[in-house]
């Protein structure tokens, strides 16, 4: 199973934002959280939470990520979707939030592959998708993208640190 992980501390920053503006995702607040790189997030189907299927699509260094995923675990702190192509793929994201006094220090972790079986001999094969250059792509765009969410969602939640 291969793992890329990112963490970082953001002030004024709260788990349950976070998780409140994950679940209920819209084109126009994702677009403003950066413009010309994150394009669009909305939801795909009616459910909120477990179940709940999103589309993704943003820019990540020069590669464009366009998907689909369903939310496979949620808790008051943490929310995982799995990507989706037509079948369920053997590929996560998760988002770990805690909070402190002065914010949250959000982990964001993309997790891929087998972790047993047969499937485990395809794992080298998604090193080519995530090369060192695209893990490095990925840190940056995490730091660069968490570090201004609180700006953007000043105006849609309140802010209590």
């Amino acid at each position: 199973m291969l793992t890329i992980e990112s963490s970082m501390h953001v002030p004024q920053m709260r788990a349950a934002q976070v998780i409140d503006f994950f679940l209920h995702p819209r084109d126009d607040l994702y677009q403003r959280w950066w413009p010309g790189v994150h394009f669009g997030m909305h939801p795909l189907n009616e459910t909120i939470g477990i179940g709940q299927a999103v589309y993704m699509d943003e820019l990540v260094g020069r590669r464009r990520l366009r998907f689909s995923c369903l939310v496979t675990d949620l808790s008051s702190d943490s929310i995982t979707w799995q990507f989706r192509r037509l079948v369920r793929l053997p590929c996560w994201l998760v988002l770990a939030i805690a909070d402190d006094e002065d914010g949250a220090t959000i982990t964001h972790s993309i997790r891929a592959g087998y972790r047993s079986g047969i499937g485990r001999l395809l794992d080298p094969f998604l090193r080519v998708y995530f090369s060192p250059t695209f893990e490095q792509a990925m840190e940056e765009h995490f730091r660069t993208e968490f570090s201004t969410l609180p700006q953007v969602l000043c105006n849609e939640y309140s802010v209590s640190v």
